[in-house]
């Protein structure tokens, strides 16, 4: 069940004046109906019989401020928010007007809800996890799951927005690049959504074992041998005559390369703003995101949820849906 959203402006609204508080009131309750039940505003007869007075009900339909429309609309009414719904007199009722303006759709909840449902589920996470390591899929640093500030953060994110689909639709980023995406595509947040991470290949280049020390023996030990004597031969040994100058060694040199990273994005490409920052994204997109994010087999799998066919514009957007303009990039943040 959603929760009601309401004008915290809304005491001082002429109309609201115009109904008086019992009206108003009334018409609350009505809206608190609609929510707990997910109707998208539509009440029953009966129901709104139970809630409002016959006086409260007259105030409601027929009061207006100029050309402007009631609070409740009767079947036969003409209204922007009426576009679309399946409402006649044989169904009855009455229907909230622009309840959708503050509240979300019943199919945008049912999205909401299933979202929810898979970043709380353990099994998925793991499947997830264990298709796309400890890699981001926008960037390809290495994410910090115990981190749970920073931007280097390992969170997991739904490429598309607007459905749940299991991990065909879910990838590891890192909370930098998922606090710039937001609510968007990649595409729209000038983000690329790069393929999965070889995991076999980067654990067979990882960092070997230290060699063994061979200095003494197991079977009769002996007191430490001679530093000078038994150094352990290394790749990043100083050259000679330059031992004694106590040089340290830059550690980024010895990190390997991300092998997830390879020769970068080919193909025609645009340059385009995305949701008010710099960014590239493809000219066209043959493949759906469920192609290009990779499977997780079989634990992965999860029915879709989605798209909300709810009409949305500027004036009434999805509730749901974080602000459209991405935060400044962290500093020191690669993408």
């Amino acid at each position: 069940m959603p929760w009601l959203r309401l004008n915290d402006v809304g005491y001082d609204d002429p109309q609201v004046h115009a109904v008086g508080n019992s009206a108003y009131g009334a018409l609350t309750r009505l809206k608190q109906y609609a929510s707990a039940q997910r109707t998208d505003g539509w009440v029953p007869t009966l129901k709104t019989r139970q809630i409002a007075t016959r006086r409260e009900l007259r105030a409601l339909l027929d009061v207006r401020l100029g050309d402007g429309p009631p609070m409740i609309h009767r079947p036969g009414d003409e209204c922007r928010c009426l576009e679309g719904k399946k409402w006649n007199e044989g169904l009855g009722g009455y229907w909230i007007h622009a309840f959708l303006d503050e509240n979300p759709s019943r199919a945008e909840n049912d999205v909401h809800r299933a979202k929810t449902r898979e970043l709380k589920d353990k099994e998925l996470r793991a499947a997830v996890k264990a298709r796309d390591g400890m890699f981001c899929r926008y960037c390809g640093i290495t994410v910090k799951w115990a981190d749970r500030k920073t931007p280097n953060g390992g969170v997991l994110d739904h490429v598309d927005p607007k459905i749940a689909a299991g991990a065909e639709n879910l990838v590891v980023a890192c909370r930098g690049c998922n606090g710039r995406k937001k609510d968007c595509t990649p595409e729209a947040a000038g983000l690329i959504l790069l393929p999965p991470p070889n995991l076999v290949a980067i654990n067979a280049e990882s960092t070997p074992d230290q060699a063994p020390i061979t200095g003494r023996s197991p079977d009769r030990p002996e007191t430490d041998p001679d530093p000078a004597q038994n150094t352990i031969s290394t790749g990043n040994q100083a050259p000679p005559g330059e031992s004694g100058n106590n040089t340290r060694l830059d550690p980024a040199q010895n990190q390997p390369q991300n092998p997830m990273i390879t020769d970068g994005i080919t193909g025609p490409m645009t340059t385009g703003t995305g949701r008010g920052r710099d960014g590239v994204a493809p000219l066209t997109d043959p493949f759906p995101y469920r192609d290009r994010v990779g499977d997780a087999g079989p634990t992965g799998h999860r029915p879709t949820v989605g798209p909300a066919d709810t009409p949305r514009d500027q004036l009434s957007p999805n509730p749901y849906t974080r602000t459209a303009t991405p935060p400044p990039r962290p500093p020191g943040h690669p993408r």
